[in-house]
């Protein structure tokens, strides 16, 4: 059985589906815009995934982090996440 982690990133960026389609694709998790969704250039995501253990999780995660970073102009200000 795996876990699953979910994490909820809020930043001062432009969201658009074609980032949360890279990073469903890329890193084989699930990606939702889920807050935010009426202020301009802020946007909230929530990602989740299933992996072995919270290491495996964590990397996940935190290569997501990367990309998105790397990917936008985005100020990651907030990461919360949890694992069941």
């Amino acid at each position: 059985l795996g876990r699953q982690f979910n994490s909820l990133c809020c930043g001062c960026c432009y969201g658009d589906g074609s980032l949360l389609a890279k990073v469903r694709n890329k890193f084989n998790v699930s990606a939702a815009e889920t807050g935010d969704q009426d202020l301009h250039q802020s946007i909230v995501i929530g990602v989740a995934a299933i992996a072995a253990d919270s290491a495996q999780a964590d990397s996940i995660l935190d290569h997501v982090l990367r990309f998105v970073e790397g990917s936008t102009e985005a100020e990651v200000v907030e990461v919360l996440r949890e694992f069941r």
